[in-house]
């Protein structure tokens, strides 16, 4: 599984790239000042010329509002160069120093301060361990007080080039500094809720300050899923690169081929004059009766169309009226959008949604086809039918009398997986992840070609456009922000998924008496249970079952624990089709149904108010209510109590006079 990390020959073998030095110019802005190796082969180290694909290197290294802290870390992803689609994983640590503090100050230095970071470019995911290394070297660096001494950075890249292996990420050594048991400390039963958010495949958009904590929260919920932090984000960020936001909808950038289809029928975009006529198709029904697959043909010019579907009575008898029907849709279809605007909201981008739909579909049938070529492979995997059986010599797979130009072998999954399927291919064809996105990176959320994303930020402005996303995580907050109604139904927790949370959350927050290391000495005093491990183990779990209940659950009545909503919406997502499209021996000795399936008590009564009352508006408002309520209750018995107690205590001092001056008085009397 780790050697398909690296690149795919050449440089790219290189575990580690390059070491960095961006610096804030106070005309020029961020800007690159070291490297090494230099970025541009021919280049000097200290050239400030970029990669194309790398332009937004300096504003990830150093963000925007860094100034704001004496020191942070930042966790970032960049795109492959020359065309590879391998992600380009950054670490950058940023420190600042009084300007008037510096041995050799160059004259450009203007400002009271100066603001570097020093950032790392590797191939491996191993976020933490070359934060360690860069944190120390970073120190050092700054305390020369003289930035142009260079060879504590070429020792560094020398040191982690030496060190950092591909067989690092089988191990340990990827979750160092990714805590997810601060992710339920934090989050409670809302972790539950960002998890299955993440395998639907939305536009998430992560909101806090600083980066360090902003990249460590995002990176911490990706290794919940199992294998995506070491495989599943090597294509992560592979989209085409320009200089401004594509209109138009390009498949040959994910892998696509067009012209391995006849035609792709596209959605017309709401509101606008544009209509689309399916051509030769037949019902859902009628699909399913025949159990035949989609056919590739020739390509149109367009490169986009409709597609056709042959039944076994129409595949002898049509072929000419096809032929005919192709060449009039290319004339009429169109593939392109006519602005960006139209497509910068969730209304309008369910054309898009629709069409990616049809695509992934064409594509997973396409690999049914080809998969028989496979069958001896180091993966394992078995064709399977659209209904889930397996396709033999004699698959009974209808082939056109249309010949494509070209059929290349079409992998379900663009990395290696194991028995049960893992990683899921989340982030793959147009949905990226970005644990840290710059402002000046910002029209990636309008590029028609990301059909999902999930991003991080720092800048108001990203939430300030909320037409661009689905939901906002505010972890500042502790909020997340749901627009569309149809996904809040989705995501709402039936009792089971209560248990589950609930689960976590108190196995967390628990100490334990026995002892386990989770790597970090921080966390010496947990126990297994409520530990690091631990935690990810029971997401592992949580999704294992609902994987094998969508596979192996004999009635749809099993999907009401994990909300039969969410499944549904879940089984159209472009990772499930990929993970449906090939057999799973593991799979199969998994348990089918929820973890925490079971009958109701009052305890799960209570449980849900208390997650109605903690995590919803109308809750959190009653609850403040309450509060007041109480509040002001207490303070009136406490005036009313002070009240009462001061004319008791007047009465009782009156008394005592009273006492005693009759005392007195007696006295007296007997005294004469």
């Amino acid at each position: 599984m780790a050697s398909s990390v690296g690149g795919e020959g050449g440089p790219d073998d290189k575990s580690v790239l390059h070491v960095v030095v961006v610096g804030f110019h106070h005309k020029k802005g961020c800007q690159i000042e070291y490297a090494y190796p230099p970025l541009l082969e021919g280049q000097p180290p200290d050239s400030h010329d970029l990669p194309d694909e790398w332009k937004y290197l300096p504003f990830l290294a150093l963000p925007d509002g860094a100034h704001n802290f004496e020191e942070d870390f930042i966790y970032f992803h960049l795109p492959g160069r020359g065309g590879s689609k391998k992600t380009v994983y950054g670490v950058s640590c940023y420190r600042q120093i009084d300007a008037k503090d510096l041995i050799n100050r160059e004259a450009d230095i203007t400002r009271e301060t100066v603001q570097k970071s020093v950032c790392v470019l590797s191939h491996l995911p191993l976020f933490g361990l070359i934060k360690a290394k860069l944190e120390l070297c970073t120190v050092a660096y700054f305390e020369e007080r003289d930035f142009s001494k260079v060879t504590i950075l070429k020792e560094l890249y020398d040191n982690l080039s030496g060190l950092l292996c591909s067989d690092l990420i089988d191990g340990p050594q990827v979750f160092i500094g990714l805590s997810a048991r601060d992710l339920v400390l934090r989050f409670k039963h809302k972790l539950l809720v960002i998890f299955k958010l993440l395998l639907l495949e939305r536009r998430v958009l992560f909101y806090s300050s600083p980066v360090g904590r902003l990249s460590t929260t995002l990176l911490s919920l990706l290794s919940l899923f199992p294998g995506v932090l070491q495989q599943g984000l090597s294509e992560s960020v592979s989209h085409k690169i320009g200089t401004q936001i594509s209109t138009e909808l390009i498949l040959s950038d994910f892998g696509i081929d067009t012209e391995e289809y006849l035609e792709v029928q596209l959605s017309a975009v709401p509101g606008s004059d544009l209509e689309v006529q399916p051509k030769n198709t037949v019902s859902e029904e009628e699909f399913k009766k025949n159990q035949i697959d989609i056919v590739g043909g020739t390509a149109t010019k367009a490169g986009v169309g409709s597609a056709v579907i042959l039944t076994a009575q129409e595949s002898s008898d049509n072929s000419t009226e096809r032929d005919e029907d192709a060449d009039h849709s290319s004339k009429t279809s169109t593939s392109t959008y006519s602005t960006a605007s139209e497509l910068t909201s969730p209304t309008n981008m369910s054309g898009i949604s629709s069409d990616w739909e049809k695509v992934e579909k064409m594509e997973v049938e396409e690999a049914e086809n080809e998969l028989k070529a496979l069958s001896s492979s180091e993966n394992g995997l078995t064709p399977r039918s659209s209904n889930g059986e397996n396709v033999g010599e004699s698959g009974g797979m209808i082939e056109s009398d249309v010949t494509p130009k070209s059929s290349p072998i079409l992998s379900p999954s663009p990395f290696p997986t194991d028995e049960f399927g893992f990683p899921l291919a989340i982030f793959t064809k147009g949905s990226v992840c970005h644990p840290y996105l710059a402002l000046q990176h910002h029209e990636l959320l309008q590029d028609v070609n990301i059909r999902s994303f999930l991003v991080g930020a720092t800048n108001i402005l990203f939430k300030q456009r909320r037409h661009l996303t689905d939901v906002i995580v505010d972890i500042e907050e502790d909020k997340i922000e749901i627009y569309d109604a149809e996904l809040r139904k989705q995501l709402h927790l039936h009792t089971a998924d209560l248990r589950f949370a609930d689960f976590l959350v108190k196995h967390v927050v628990e100490e334990r008496d026995d002892i386990f290391l989770d790597g970090t000495a921080e966390q010496s005093h947990v126990g297994w249970e409520g530990g690091d491990e631990w935690v990810r183990s029971q997401f592992c779990l949580y999704l294992l079952s609902l994987l094998s209940t969508t596979e192996n659950g004999a009635q749809e009545t099993n999907y009401h624990d994990f909300n039969t909503q969410f499944v549904e919406a879940y089984k159209t997502t472009h990772n499930y089709r990929l993970w449906k499209a090939t057999q799973h021996d593991g799979i199969d000795a998994m348990h089918t149904g929820h973890p925490f399936m079971g009958q109701y008590s009052a305890a799960d009564i209570k449980l849900r108010l208390s997650h109605v009352m903690q995590n919803t508006e109308r809750g959190k408002r009653l609850g403040t209510a309450v509060a007041k309520t109480g509040q002001a209750v207490n303070s009136a018995v406490q005036q009313t109590g002070k009240a009462v107690g001061g004319a008791l205590n007047q009465a009782k001092s009156a008394m005592s006079n009273w006492w005693a001056h009759l005392n007195q008085d007696w006295k007296t009397q007997d005294g004469e």
